[in-house]
Parts: structure tokens; sequence; C-alpha cells
């Protein structure tokens, strides 16, 4: 190919960030984060609101970049994208038509950010941000373990975190839990603690996005020693380091040390990081860090294509794949 102006968009409940190449196909490397730019731009935008297909948002995204002209390329790693591929490719040819681009490709965030954190090559990378899941690849195919939501799973995911912070505090304040420092922190988030708090939390828009806000507080109260907040924390980098394992498992049970990492806003902490690590370790994985972020992994699909592991969850619409 030629010279072609392509667009990355990574898409979370809480934002939408887009990033714009110019590329040349002599100038392409293995790796999305080393895509040489003649020109390049970055935006952010809300997030895509629960239960849509976040097109708007990204839609939105795109814009605030100011391409002096329609993008040839666009690929959205999202957290919103539907479970079927051709679900998928829906979603990418209502892209296609509102962007007027000339190739649209929908996948879930955790497929750029496997590419992003091992750029096609073999590991496990566990995503964890309101939702949480794992993901492993040897290149030939993959293995998806948990990302079911806040009500069936999520493990050790902000949802996950957040609910049992607020749990405890409700428990401290009635005298059924210990006494904990998240009290103050869930009487401020919530706007009390008695029922009015917890009407104010279920009658929402999006309840589950003030849940996993919360998770913040019980990390900052964890690093700061307080017991019941660590015991949460605790249980959450099992559960992660189990979505892990699990993703992984026909490596480690052939005797493997499959690459692990750990990626998402939860993973700003250095205790939830640490504790993560030590678990996944116990597991057999070598826990390291992610090469570069979904941006970078939504460039390399972009440009490179989803390959064998990843073209069942890609969804395509507009021209093929030079390399295809």
């Amino acid at each position: 190919m030629g010279q072609e102006t392509v667009v990355a968009v990574d898409q979370g409940k809480s934002g939408t960030r887009a990033t714009a190449c110019v590329v040349d196909g002599a100038n392409v490397c293995g790796d999305g984060a080393a895509l040489r730019a003649a020109a390049a731009a970055q935006s952010v935008s809300r997030g895509c609101e629960p239960g849509s297909t976040g097109v708007d948002a990204v839609a939105d995204a795109v814009a605030r970049l100011r391409l002096p002209g329609p993008p040839d390329v666009v690929c959205v790693g999202t957290t919103a994208a539907p479970a079927g591929q051709d679900e998928r490719s829906a979603v990418a040819r209502v892209l296609s038509s509102r962007l007027r681009a000339g190739r649209v490709l929908v996948t879930e965030d955790a497929v750029t950010a496997h590419l992003g954190a091992f750029g096609g090559t073999p590991g496990v990378v566990v995503s964890a941000g309101t939702g949480a899941i794992a993901l492993w690849s040897d290149g030939h195919g993959c293995v998806r373990v948990d990302g079911m939501g806040p009500v069936l799973g999520d493990h050790g995911s902000g949802a996950d975190i957040g609910r049992a912070g607020l749990r405890a505090a409700f428990s401290a304040v009635e005298g059924r839990g210990a006494a904990t420092a998240l009290v103050e922190p869930a009487r401020r988030h919530l706007g009390g603690l008695g029922l009015a708090g917890a009407r104010r939390l279920h009658e929402a828009a999006h309840p589950t996005e003030v849940v996993s806000d919360f998770a913040t507080a019980v990390l900052r109260a964890a690093e700061h020693g307080d017991e019941v907040a660590g015991t949460i924390v605790a249980r959450a980098a099992h559960d992660l380091a189990t979505s892990a394992a699990l993703a992984a498992r026909r490596e480690l049970s052939a005797g493997g040390r499959p690459r692990c990492c750990a990626v998402g806003r939860l993973m700003r902490s250095e205790v939830l990081r640490a504790a993560f690590t030590r678990h996944a370790t116990n597991r057999g994985l070598a826990v390291g860090e992610a090469h570069s972020g979904a941006l970078a992994g939504a460039l390399l699909l972009a440009t490179d294509g989803p390959g064998q592991a990843f073209a069942p969850l890609v969804g395509v619409a507009g021209r093929a794949h030079p390399s295809g």
C-alpha cells in the first residue's frame, strides 16, 4: 500500500481515545507502537454508553482529530463490541458510512490490548478496568476467560472491587462487619450510607459505573494499610491471576511458562499489581510489562490485519486488506 491515513480507537466505558497516523507500507514495523508517522494527532472523547454500540463516541473522537480528509483505515477496539462477528461487521459498516472510511475493523478491546502488549506473539493479557477479561493467544488461536459483565463475572474488576468496598462500608456502619477506613469515602461517594444513599445508587443512570468508580478509593485505602480494603484487593488480585492461568492453561499443562501482563486503569495501583504478580507467578506465568497499549494494538491490527488467531473476533467493512 502507499501512504494511508490510519486511525486507531480504544474505547472503554469511561472514555474513548483516538490517534491518527499517516503510514507508508514500507515503514510499517511488526509492532504497532513503532509505526513511523508522517503526521500524528490524538484526541479523547466520552466513553460508550452502557448498552450502546459506542458508534457516536467513536465518531466524535475521530472528528476531534480534525483530519484533512476521510481516513483510509479505522480500527476500533471497544468494550461495546457485539459478541458475534456478523454483528461486529454491521457496526463496522455503520462506522464506515459515518466516517466515510475506506476500511473499518471492529473488535473487543481485549484483542487490541493483546496486540499492543505482545505484538502478535504468544502470551496472556489481563485487562482490568470497569470489567475484567483474560485473553490468551499463541498466534494460531485464542482463549477468552471472563468478561461476562458485573452480574455473572468480571472477577477482580473495578465493579467487583467497588461493590465489595461499598458493601464493606455499609456493613461497618450497621455493625455487621469490621471497622474500615472506607466508611467516609463511601459516604461521600453515595451522599450517605443509609437508605437514601442506596436508593441514589440504584436509581443512577449507570449504577455499575458509580460502583466501579469507588474502586479507586478501595485501592487507595489498601495502599494506606486498611485491613478490610487490603483483603478486597488481595481477593481481586487472586481472581485476576486465576483468569490469566485459566486462559493459558493448555500451555501451562504442557510445561510451558507463558508470558503474562496485566493492563487497565486498576493496574496503576502498586498494591494490586504486586499482588497480581505474586499470584500469577505462583501459577507458573512469566509476568512482565506490556510492550505497548491498546492504541498501538489497534494500529497493528489496522495495518497488518487480524491474522489467524483473531480473525473470528474482528468485524470488517470496506475493501479487502492488502495482505489478504
